[in-house]
């Protein structure tokens, strides 16, 4: 069997209004698509905002109202063109993303939203940020795709521009496939390590799609645990002395631990590829 970075491929990254994917409104979404021996094809769509996009999203993805009021098309509109593109993935296509989770839920619940419809999960998904966390658990610092990117000397000169950022994580991916000097640690890799290790160098796409269903619930229950220990107080403490966090926000992120906690707990089963809808708002 081929190793999926050796056919066609499938990436995706999305830009939007707001960090949680229950709440958040797509405001690009950008396709990447790979076929051995063509040309790739990008494809980006803008939307128009149904509302004002906060300023703490312009400085992420530098996208005003303005803009895209002026430059975006109506939703349902960007909803088909990616929908004609998503008919693509399937078994002997994956889909790849860097915490696509993110973005497959955001889809998800726009799907939901304007046409009364759910996601349909066509084949394999591959979730570099997720891969990244199970190959490698003991690196320290950010998993953010800029950070990720860096780590494994991949160029990504406009982050958070959405069609860099669906490229960005195709080109990890291959970087993790043909990576076999992966730190040992103290006492050898872990059993998650291990098994992640095997299975990217494998690159049976359906077999690494059903591991990362089981890893993702170990990793967010962990996620869950560190939530509820000093550590992380610690952590956002940290955030504010190197000035990345202002002292307002610290203090709201370490108010809502306990439920953030408890919400990442709910969401461990059943939450990867796409979150399950809870309450989820209009």
């Amino acid at each position: 069997m081929a190793h999926f970075i050796q056919g066609r491929l499938l990436m995706l990254d999305t830009e939007t209004d707001a960090p949680d994917p229950d709440e958040a409104h797509l405001i690009e979404a950008a396709a990447v698509v790979v076929r051995p021996g063509r040309p790739r094809d990008e494809l980006v769509w803008l939307a128009q905002p149904r509302r004002p996009i906060p300023d703490e999203a312009v400085g992420v993805h530098e996208i005003t109202t303005e803009r895209a009021t002026a430059e975006g098309r109506p939703i349902l509109a960007v909803l088909a063109g990616l929908g004609d593109v998503l008919a693509g993935w399937g078994p002997d296509c994956p889909l790849l993303g860097h915490n696509i989770n993110y973005d497959l839920t955001v889809l998800d619940r726009e799907l939901g939203r304007h046409l009364g419809q759910a996601l349909e999960i066509r084949g394999p998904v591959i979730d570099t940020f997720l891969l990244d966390k199970c190959l490698d658990m003991w690196r320290p610092g950010s998993r953010q795709l800029g950070d990720t990117a860096k780590h494994y000397r991949i160029k990504l000169d406009r982050a958070h521009a959405a069609a860099a950022d669906a490229l960005a994580s195709g080109q990890i991916a291959w970087r993790m496939a043909v990576t076999r000097n992966w730190p040992q640690g103290r006492w050898g890799p872990s059993p998650i390590e291990r098994e992640a290790r095997q299975l990217v160098a494998r690159g049976d796409a359906a077999a690494l799609d059903a591991a990362q269903r089981r890893w993702f619930r170990i990793t967010q229950l962990e996620l869950a645990e560190y939530f509820r220990t000093p550590k992380a107080i610690e952590a956002i403490e940290r955030k504010v002395a190197e000035g990345r966090m202002t002292r307002e926000r610290a203090d709201q992120t370490i108010a809502e631990l306990p439920s953030s906690a408890d919400r990442v707990e709910a969401g461990a089963e059943n939450g990867w590829p796409v979150r399950p809808r809870v309450g989820v708002p209009a």
